[in-house]
């Protein structure tokens, strides 16, 4: 140790002494010039611009990349909606085949519902509830969001019957429309109904504000407790109907209503099966419900409820109907 502590003296000792600062030195003469040939036009080299030219390639080359990317709306993927409650006779139009509707379906884009005349379906989508009334004729024209999830698309297209929408507050991204042949009924957070009877649409403001477009005609915004009917030719004020007002509270007093139900609903896939059920939670229980009845499914917890998803459908209950969950001993 004491050799190279000896060793780095040494030297050190040896460095020449640094000369006196000069302070000349700093307006004097560079040691090397550049020709000036290299960023004169008239020089062989030209290098300056063809730096220049360089950089306004590639600068023009990642702006319009940019504004390609800017200019393309945001990729979307598809959303579903779950069937909550079904009542009657339902039916779905999927791809040219008509299946019956069940309570926990899932329902997508381009589905057709024909409700029957005594039928009435619940639908959770995109964290809003909608209801379906008795001889309606719906399609769900869109139903998406973008990929990162920051705006939900829900479009309607109505052409007989009655719809019942209760829609969540939404982002200025995001859109909830309701088509008829006649108008159109935007809303950013609202309950209200749209009907279509004898080319005839009617909209029926219960709480919020609804933009009312008749077609080729300027728009209307109407406020709570008002409402409009459209025709091909004409629009006319009108009221909201007492038939609405208690078709509404007999919504609000549903499960449909319930913002953890909708936002439970919104991430449930349908299962047709008890292997679907397994395939999904890696189990099956078996729920005794106090009034006798027992459900092979399984039990999720939210809000105070219990939603139990089974082959048949999704369940909705409070937790105090449920008598005793167990599992089998061979699922």
């Amino acid at each position: 140790m004491e050799a190279r502590r000896n060793k780095l003296t040494r030297a050190v000792q040896d460095v020449p002494e640094l000369p006196a600062f000069d302070p000349a030195w700093i307006t004097a003469e560079p040691r090397h010039r550049v020709p000036e040939a290299v960023f004169s036009e008239g020089g062989k080299t030209r290098l300056m611009p063809a730096l220049l030219a360089a950089a306004t390639v590639l600068f023009g080359i990642g702006a319009f990349i940019l504004i390609q990317r800017s200019s393309q709306p945001p990729e979307s993927v598809a959303s579903r909606a779950l069937v909550l409650t079904v009542t009657g006779t339902v039916q779905v139009e999927r791809s040219g085949k008509n299946t019956q509707v069940f309570n926990g379906d899932v329902l997508t884009e381009k589905d057709r519902l024909t409700v029957g005349p005594d039928g009435r379906v619940d639908l959770a989508l995109a964290g809003h509830s909608v209801r379906i009334l008795a001889g309606s004729n719906v399609t769900i024209s869109q139903l998406n969001r973008n990929k990162e999830g920051a705006s939900r698309n829900v479009e309607l297209g109505l052409d007989s019957g009655t719809i019942l929408s209760s829609v969540s507050r939404l982002e200025r991204s995001d859109k909830f429309v309701v088509r008829t042949p006649t108008a159109i009924a935007g809303v950013r957070g609202t309950r209200f109904a749209v009907g279509v009877k004898d080319n005839t649409t009617s909209v029926e403001l219960v709480e919020g504000s609804v933009v009312v477009t008749p077609n080729g005609r300027q728009e209307q915004i109407l406020e709570s407790g008002n409402a409009v009917e459209v025709t091909a030719t004409e629009t006319r004020a009108a009221s909201v109907t007492t038939a609405t007002s208690d078709a509404f509270k007999d919504m609000e007093l549903s499960e449909a209503m319930d913002p953890a139900v909708l936002a439970a609903a919104d991430s449930i896939k349908a299962a047709h099966s008890e292997e679907d059920i397994v395939k999904m939670y890696q189990k099956i229980e078996i729920i005794r419900l106090r009034d006798g009845r027992v459900l092979r499914g399984v039990t999720i917890q939210t809000n105070g409820r219990i939603l139990i998803h089974t082959a048949e459908g999704l369940h909705i209950l409070q937790a105090s109907e449920v008598e005793d969950v167990s599992f089998p001993t061979e699922p």
